[in-house]
């Protein structure tokens, strides 16, 4: 057998292993923060539809958010009136996300018309973007529930998980 031969059979079988290296199916390994949210809150796209069947959570709360690209993740937590919310909110990765926490009636009327400007109700926090991480009180000045939503906009580049602290002490 010469070197020419040898090389032609080397070159042929390094390219039969190559086509079946392609041709296995290979389930893609997603990014850690891509898979559906199943730490916390209702999921939905952009923004929560407008039901009030956010889930509901009691204080303390630290838990971990994941936020795949183009969704909000909403949930509740009642408050008495009188207290004190300290909140603290820390994305690792340093992208951007936007966050509110509002009244019931808000809640309802930025998601049926997509936009706080025309929303009524309270708004208690709206921090747009947050980078990183981001610290908020709330003084509660009435007894109900409080929405809690957080959004990963569509031009934002990838999924995030989000560390969400909430404590209170009650106010002297």
């Amino acid at each position: 057998m010469s070197d020419r031969s040898f090389s032609l059979i080397m070159l042929m079988t390094i390219a039969i292993f190559a086509v079946i290296v392609l041709l296995i199916p290979v389930k893609p390994a997603w990014r850690a923060n891509a898979y559906e949210n199943s730490t916390i809150g209702n999921q939905t796209s952009e923004w929560p539809s407008a039901t009030l069947d956010a889930p509901n959570y009691s204080i303390p709360l630290t838990r971990e958010i994941r936020l795949p690209l183009a969704t909000a993740v909403s949930f509740k937590v009642r408050l008495v009136d009188g207290v004190i919310l300290h909140g603290n909110l820390l994305e690792s990765g340093g992208g951007c996300f936007t966050f509110f926490v509002m009244d019931e009636e808000a809640f309802l009327s930025h998601a049926k018309y997509g936009s706080l400007a025309r929303a009524e109700g309270k708004v208690y926090v709206s921090a747009m973007p947050v980078h990183y991480a981001f610290e908020f009180e709330i003084d509660s000045d009435r007894t109900g529930d409080y929405y809690f939503v957080l959004i990963n906009p569509a031009g934002s580049c990838h999924g995030k998980i989000v560390s969400i602290s909430l404590d209170y002490q009650i106010e002297r």
